[in-house]
């Protein structure tokens, strides 16, 4: 969908802030691109998405965006801790954000931008495709911050803040 060209990217708007087409419009961080999808759960609004984006249809784009990997991995989360019973009603009663993060390669490999400033999600759970641009970094115990190098075939689950909250510091932000 990155490849799409940026009056197309555009129309994706939203008033609340991480949702829609974000872009850095004051070139603070000029190597990262996002786009949102909101209450992705849904059928209707993937498929809403889906024809703001490509008018003409788009080959499996809303089955393959059901965020799948997303509940499998909450649904272990949760199982885990012995509270799998309570997943299934967890998942109806949450809006779902999708968000697709790009971050562009810099063409100068002497000069290091900033993609994005340090932070942790405010979401529940955060899964990260890097390919093979890195710039992930995930918060040790001792407060530092660890780069993780990416691997095109691996995704990374990172339990966010909502998460930390909901199980009472039991899991960790990152």
């Amino acid at each position: 969908m990155f490849e799409l060209p940026i009056e197309i990217k555009l129309r994706n708007t939203v008033d609340l802030p991480n949702r829609g087409y974000a872009i850095d419009k004051f070139q603070k961080m000029p190597l990262y691109e996002g786009m949102g999808i909101d209450n992705a759960r849904f059928v209707e609004e993937t498929q809403k998405f889906m024809n703001l984006m490509w008018p003409d249809g788009k080959d499996n784009f809303c089955s393959q965006l059901k965020g799948d990997l997303n509940d499998l991995v909450l649904e272990m989360v949760f199982e885990s801790y012995g509270t799998g019973k309570h997943y299934a009603s967890f998942a109806a009663s949450n809006s779902h954000v999708i968000r697709f993060l790009t971050f562009i390669p810099q063409e100068d490999p002497e000069v290091t931008n900033i993609r994005l400033q340090p932070h942790k999600d405010l979401s529940f759970a955060t899964i990260v495709h890097q390919v093979d641009v890195g710039g992930l970094e995930v918060e040790a115990n001792d407060g530092s911050w660890i780069a993780l190098q990416p691997e095109p075939s691996h995704f990374v689950f990172m339990a966010c803040q909502a998460m930390q909250v909901s199980n009472v510091h039991l899991i960790k932000s990152t």
